[in-house]
């Protein structure tokens, strides 16, 4: 994080950032950053990143230990006999927090009315899972689903719908 932030900080005519691009996890920090540029504010995405991962961490008793007891359990399988955790076995609640968590930060209606020719371009991946094909979302027709389609980890969240254009899982599968 270190990294990025140093690099968004510095003056535009050392770094000019042409594109952003990122699947899962990448795709939510490359949307932040990408707001933020759109509206020409470089300490705002700093802002934008730090806030979202804060928001969405494990920070209470009972989070951390949700945490350490998924992360233990899905570090045995394929080692040792454990049940199957499937994300469509309990409700979205996880998803619903993601979105919800994006939308504070993202006002994804005047994203079309700071994109320019010359504004950094916006690349987000994603599977449609039945045809198997990889998707890049890009620019304007960004929304929270398509973002929420590319973090959609199998084995986490339920494949998001999107429309009739199909069902989409992360776009690292």
């Amino acid at each position: 994080m270190e990294a990025a932030r140093k690099a968004l900080r510095e003056e535009r005519h050392h770094y000019e950032i042409v594109a952003l691009s990122g699947t899962s996890g990448g795709a939510i920090c490359a949307l932040l950053a990408w707001y933020a540029l759109l509206r020409d504010d470089r300490e705002e995405a700093v802002r934008l990143l730090e806030s979202f991962w804060e928001d969405v961490s494990a920070s209470s008793p009972a989070e951390m230990a949700m945490n350490d007891l998924l992360v233990g359990a899905t570090r045995t399988q394929g080692n040792v006999a454990t049940p199957l955790i499937s994300p469509y076995l309990y409700p979205e609640w996880a998803r619903e927090a993601l979105e919800e968590a994006l939308e504070e930060l993202v006002d994804f209606g005047e994203i079309g009315r700071f994109f320019t020719a010359t504004s950094p371009k916006l690349l987000v991946g994603a599977v449609e899972v039945l045809g198997r094909q990889f998707e890049v979302f890009r620019n304007t027709e960004i929304t929270a689903e398509k973002v929420l389609a590319s973090c959609a980890l199998p084995t986490m969240f339920r494949a998001v719908q999107l429309g009739d254009d199909g069902v989409y899982w992360d776009g690292l599968f």
